[in-house]
């Protein structure tokens, strides 16, 4: 779960612009701030789904 949270949030935030005139990829401030919300946002997802169980003891998590 950890790394497909991780594979996810890298295709999502693979945010950058080209440069024809240079070859090189160039990242805007907006991009990063999307890598850095969605980075926290998964961290925090994984996070839930461990402590989850443990704080609603009452409630069923099994997925059939």
């Amino acid at each position: 779960m950890c790394l497909a949270s991780i594979y996810v949030g890298m295709l999502i935030t693979n945010w950058t612009s080209a440069s024809i005139t240079t070859n090189e990829l160039i990242s805007n401030d907006f991009g990063f701030w999307v890598r850095i919300t969605l980075s926290w946002a998964t961290a925090f997802l994984y996070l839930w789904t461990l402590i989850a169980p443990r704080v609603c003891p009452e409630r069923d998590f099994v997925v059939v």
